[in-house]
């Protein structure tokens, strides 16, 4: 794209991406070496940015670089547009036949598919050229990767009304509690909520997914209660063995765990609405990456 094509926005693609690399270092030298340019080059372009977008982005001194508030804003923006750029290239390539690049494919530790390492060796077997990328993301943060089209495909709890989304189902399951046998919550065949009261509870991590979080310390409130946290697993392979060390009780849903070790146990949650949960699979509607398609072939195999 040539600078005479994107006077009228102020800055260049190649620019935001020098920018992106000097943000993210904060070192001009490093961000040079990453952009393969010379540094007084890569100064130049900076002041350039700058100059016409009439903004400091960027604070130089002896003691390094730092980013403005103006710079921290662009930079999230700078981000998305050089995303789209390269999905938009990708999508035209891809109309005309070419030969994909890249998938991109969110992933979450408390989500567990058992056909996931085969899946991927299906896609790179048929698309041997292929980049395929998978990255951890909160779960609520997978839909608006999909529609920044950042991600080919993700995650997210169902139903998902959005007219630029496709989604499909692929993972069902309760609320649990997972105890040790000898637990008093373990004798009984469904367990009401507000027996959890006083209980040390274990949660996925707040940071994962917020608001399934919250919803649930609201719904222990609803029952006159708040919950005591004791630990936010990251790992759903951790939880179980913090259970039967007796640091507390874990709430899971069921398809969390494909199996349990055998000194603890699950039992079902009641008072939660909805005490069921659907997991689907999502993509953006514009996508007609056939990589992407045969991914979610091979993991609707196990669903």
């Amino acid at each position: 794209m040539s600078a005479e094509s994107t006077a009228f926005l102020g800055f260049e693609l190649r620019q935001l991406t020098y920018f992106v690399a000097v943000a993210e270092e904060l070192n001009f030298r490093k961000a040079a070496e990453r952009t393969f340019v010379s540094q007084p080059a890569l100064s130049y372009q900076m002041n350039q940015l700058e100059e016409r977008l009439g903004v400091r982005l960027l604070e130089r001194d002896h003691r390094g670089v730092a980013v403005t508030p103006a710079g921290q804003l662009f930079l999230q923006g700078a981000r998305d547009l050089l995303s789209q750029a390269a999905r938009l290239t990708r999508d035209v390539q891809e109309l005309e036949g070419g030969q994909e690049q890249e998938l991109q494919v969110a992933l979450e530790e408390y989500i567990h598919i058992a056909r996931m390492p085969a899946a991927i060796r299906e896609v790179r077997e048929q698309f041997r050229s292929l980049r395929l990328k998978t990255t951890h993301l909160p779960v609520d943060e997978h839909v608006e990767a999909i529609l920044s089209r950042r991600l080919d495909l993700g995650f997210a709890q169902l139903p998902v009304d959005h007219p630029d989304l496709v989604s499909k189902p692929i993972l069902h399951g309760h609320w649990t509690v997972v105890v040790p046998h000898q637990h008093r919550l373990a004798g009984m065949e469904q367990v009401p909520l507000a027996a959890l009261k006083g209980e040390p509870i274990i949660l996925p991590p707040e940071r994962t997914n917020p608001r399934t979080f919250h919803w649930f310390l609201d719904a222990c409130r609803a029952q006159g209660f708040e919950a005591e946290v004791a630990y936010e697993a990251s790992q759903p392979r951790l939880a179980p063995a913090l259970v039967t060390e007796g640091v507390g009780v874990w709430i899971a849903v069921s398809f969390s765990y494909p199996d349990l070790p055998e000194d603890v146990c699950a039992r079902p949650l009641l008072d939660l609405h909805p005490r069921e949960m659907t997991l689907g699979l999502v993509w953006h509607r514009q996508s007609r990456s056939q990589a992407r398609r045969l991914f979610v072939e091979q993991l609707m195999l196990s669903s």
